[in-house]
């Protein structure tokens, strides 16, 4: 199972838990009652592999059963999320 898991998304289930904490402010969505949202953890393997695989945004949105445009903001979503949140743990001044 952690074979796949990493196979997908290029990381261990402890680093990718530890980076759904640290993303989970800024990429959590809560349910309205119009629709259900695409959960955490589904938004972050979606981006990472978009941008790991270099596969197409539209087959990637296919295979997540989502419209393109809904990949597109998930995609911008996570990258902005890790500039402002990760690039400070990393990057010391």
């Amino acid at each position: 199972m952690v074979k796949l898991f990493k196979q997908h998304t290029k990381l261990l289930p402890e680093t990718f838990d530890s980076l759904c904490g640290v993303l989970s402010p800024s990429l959590g969505r809560k349910h309205t009652n119009s629709r259900a949202s695409i959960p955490l953890r589904n938004r972050i393997v979606l981006s990472f592999n978009r941008l790991s695989s270099g596969i197409s945004l539209h087959g990637c949105a296919k295979n997540y059963g989502i419209h393109e445009s809904i990949a597109s903001i998930i995609i911008r979503m996570f990258c902005a999320s890790n500039k402002k949140y990760l690039k400070p743990l990393i990057i010391k001044k």
